[in-house]
């Protein structure tokens, strides 16, 4: 998953960036559509927040900029690439499950609150700001310098457009003074979120113990193992976690009939089950003229001995449940239509208990404690010498994995989970070829990881403070509007939401 995410990573940095705190906060922050016609949406409101309008209108520029935007932007990421229509299929609907009229109103509730917060501060944003803004934007630059004509020729309603640089920098104020009582970062923490953000390359070694080419196991071995009475309690906790091997499931032989809807469903099953009740067809005939299930209709519909979990379990429910003197069965329905099933034999299941089968499973235990125990021994001879021959890799059977990539926030390494190793001696690797010091352990498998790259990630104490305050302002803004829905403070047209969210579904 986090592969196909890398390899799609400015796709997957624009739902992410779709889905953060405001994200149509800057929606009218640039010239060239801002006061763009919105012919297509009536008057009346899209939702009202503290007793003021948000207008059809005004969503309807939010929302067309929005999917514009984000239309752009995957095309971007999608020239020149060889993905294929299923992968395009799938980003697109990822896509369209962030661009929703109802997540563009959010965050037009969002901003609407922000600036009656703003407000209720005291904040104020003098006209010579939003000059000064203006006059800064390289958007209505010429020769480095404001061009009032350039000015007036990319936005269509100065005023509208103003007002909007206006709120802004409310927010911005608003924003800024919420940020203030999270401000302090230890070195520490911002030492804690480089590591986070750095990409590891390792080549992961597995081995998987069974298949490990160990010296034999003698009889001598063996013998003197079961004359250890102490052994005993050891070899039968061997056994019952491997009792299943040591047990068989019991078997039906039977036959059936399938019947699907099209071939007459339940109605016809029932007809020729009396048929066969009676006498006047044997159920062999029946499978052969009638059963949907050509794989043994030519057989008489025998099935041969299965076991209770290899077939559908209403299907085996009934068909263990049959005897020598109740072969027929009533009509049963499966995931597949309607059968007959008709009783031949029966084999019942064998366990063999710990006595029957201990000389075999002591020679068992042996060979894969010597094969675990000569597989240790080579990994930990490896890490004390910096290296794993070929000869090495030939003896337990397996080979490197290379390039296996890794993020720490990720919970696994290619197919070994984190969990099962120390992160900070692994944080600990610098040099291409080195060995992280220890052989992990999972289930059964061992592995080795080689050290082979990592990026350097530059994070400043402004970025996670940035983080942090985003992650606070939101949490604060939305237990406040949460509390403002409960009362009845804001109004939104669930039936324009609605309506929007089925055009774009159709788009």
């Amino acid at each position: 998953m986090f592969n196909f995410i890398r390899r799609y990573r400015n796709f997957f940095s624009i739902i992410f960036g779709l889905a953060a705190v405001g994200m149509v906060i800057s929606l009218f922050g640039t010239g060239a559509d801002v006061g763009g016609g919105g012919g297509l949406w009536n008057a009346g409101s899209a939702a009202k927040v503290m007793g003021e309008r948000i207008t059809i209108n005004e969503f309807g520029q939010a929302f067309e900029y929005q999917l514009e935007n984000a239309r752009t932007a995957m095309e971007r990421q999608f020239k020149g690439s060889k993905a294929d229509a299923q992968t395009k299929a799938f980003l697109e609907s990822l896509l369209k499950a962030q661009v929703s009229p109802q997540s563009v109103l959010n965050s037009l509730i969002q901003q609407r609150y922000m600036m009656a917060l703003s407000k209720q501060h005291g904040f104020k944003v003098p006209a010579e700001a939003i000059r000064y803004l203006l006059a800064k934007n390289p958007a209505f630059q010429k020769d480095g310098k404001f061009d009032p004509l350039l000015y007036k020729q990319m936005v269509a309603r100065p005023g509208e457009y103003e007002n909007r640089v206006r709120e802004q920098l409310f927010r911005d104020a608003l924003f800024y003074n919420l940020s203030v009582p999270v401000a302090l970062v230890s070195q520490a923490e911002l030492e804690e979120a480089k590591l986070l953000k750095q990409d590891f390359v390792f080549e992961l070694l597995e081995v998987k113990p069974s298949s490990v080419k160990a010296p034999s196991v003698s009889q001598k071995d063996v013998d003197d193992l079961l004359a250890d009475s102490a052994a005993d309690t050891e070899l039968k906790g061997f056994y019952e976690s491997h009792r299943n091997d040591y047990e068989t499931q019991a078997k039906v032989h039977a036959r059936h009939i399938l019947i699907n809807e099209a071939g007459g469903g339940k109605k016809k099953a029932e007809e020729i089950r009396k048929k066969i009740a009676s006498g006047k067809m044997s159920f062999e005939e029946a499978a052969k003229k009638h059963s949907a299930d050509k794989s043994n209709a030519d057989r008489g519909g025998d099935l041969g001995f299965f076991e209770h979990k290899t077939m559908d379990p209403k299907f085996a429910d009934a068909a263990f449940a049959l005897t020598p003197k109740e072969k027929l069965s009533g009509v049963i329905q499966s995931s597949f239509g309607f059968h007959l099933i008709e009783y031949i034999d029966r084999q019942e299941g064998v366990s063999k208990s710990f006595d029957e089968v201990k000389k075999v499973l002591a020679r068992r235990f042996l060979e894969e404690k010597n094969q675990r125990t000569f597989a240790q021994k080579v990994l930990a001879d490896a890490l004390k010498a910096g290296s794993l021959s070929s000869s090495s890799l030939g003896q337990l059977n397996t080979k490197w994995e290379s390039k296996v990539e890794w993020s720490p926030l990720e919970d696994s390494i290619g197919a070994l989970s984190v969990s099962n190793i120390d992160v900070n001696r692994l944080f600990a690797l610098k040099n291409k070829g080195q060995f992280y010091p220890l052989v992990a352990s999972q289930g059964q498998s061992l592995f080795l990881l080689k050290f082979v790259s990592k990026s350097s990630a530059d994070v400043t104490s402004s970025e996670l403070v940035a983080n942090r305050a985003s992650s606070s302002i939101q949490g604060y803004l939305d237990g406040n509007l949460k509390v403002l829905e409960e009362k009845q403070k804001i109004y939104r047209n669930d039936e324009l939401m609605a309506r929007m969210q089925q055009q774009l579904e159709q788009l």
